[in-house]
């Protein structure tokens, strides 16, 4: 029962990959009108800022899977939460057009072995059991993260429109875009969490060795 418990507890950490890689693909959908503006970008420049974090998630997604062979899970999920702060901070603070697109492209390897490595690591330390419920957490993670991405999006928007002092000092209605990936760097709340997925007890790691 205990190590089921940890178990549990492991995947729900895991999991928080999943609603990463739904927010980062999604917020991106509410600076686009900001950003263009901004950076005086054209439409293909302006395509590339959105699309550039698939190129490097495919990539990620080919690579992740072979690194994880070598390295364990564990360190590349922990590598992919760092790729996911420093895209975040460097998103947020970009001053120019190629640091919000090396931003992205960042991100995207973080997405690609999230989404990957996440699913495999719960279904691999998952009891028969209960591996599709815990494997199902992932998904769904997915699915809210996109969902908070869009509510962000509107909340900071109608937040914009406010005349209230504190939105006026935070400059929300000029800089809109930045708030929202300001928030993306803020939900990197689960990037120290992937650090806490410890080393499984002996019993559980005798029968898997090769994901501890």
């Amino acid at each position: 029962m205990a190590d089921t418990r940890f178990i549990v507890r492991t995947a729900l950490i895991v999991a928080l990959g999943g609603f990463l890689m739904g927010f980062d693909a999604s917020v991106i959908s509410g600076a686009v009108s900001f950003i263009k503006p901004e950076f005086a970008l054209t439409q293909f420049e302006l395509g590339w800022a959105v699309a550039s974090l698939t190129l490097t998630a495919s990539l990620a997604m080919m690579c992740a899977g072979p690194l994880s062979d070598r390295l364990g899970r564990r360190p590349v999920l922990r590598l992919a939460a760092v790729l996911f702060a420093v895209s975040a901070l460097m998103s947020a603070l970009a001053p120019n057009f190629a640091t919000l697109v090396i931003s992205r492209l960042i991100g995207g390897l973080g997405v690609g072995a999230a989404l990957i490595i996440a699913p495999m690591y719960i279904a691999e330390i998952a009891p028969a059991a209960l591996r599709g419920r815990l494997v199902s957490f992932n998904q769904l993670n997915i699915v809210v993260g996109i969902s908070a991405a869009f509510f962000s999006n509107y909340l900071i928007l109608r937040l914009g429109h406010s005349t209230a002092e504190w939105v006026q000092t935070l400059g929300l209605a000029q800089r809109n875009w930045r708030h929202w990936l300001q928030i993306r760097a803020q939900r990197r709340f689960p990037t120290p969490t992937f650090f806490r997925i410890s080393k499984f007890p002996r019993n559980v790691t005798t029968r898997l060795p090769s994901v501890c």
